[in-house]
């Protein structure tokens, strides 16, 4: 969340680029992370259901479940 949520993403979205601080560790736990959310979505929705993902910490879920749906 800190390496990259609070370090990239949110600067970016309140125009304050001079504060990004981008590392490719920081990434590969976003991705990490977001692959576990929607393992865990996927084994407990339905195929019927409506799955709502909120805010910029799981920007990545939904295409995730896509993919793998």
């Amino acid at each position: 969340y800190n390496l990259y949520c609070n370090n990239v993403i949110w600067p970016l979205f309140h125009y304050e680029r001079s504060m990004v601080k981008h590392s490719v560790r920081g990434w590969c736990a976003y991705v990490d992370v977001n692959r576990l959310v929607a393992d865990a979505i996927i084994a407990e929705a339905n195929d019927t259901d409506t799955i709502w993902i909120q805010d910029f910490q799981l920007f990545l879920v939904p295409g995730i479940i896509k993919e793998k749906r």
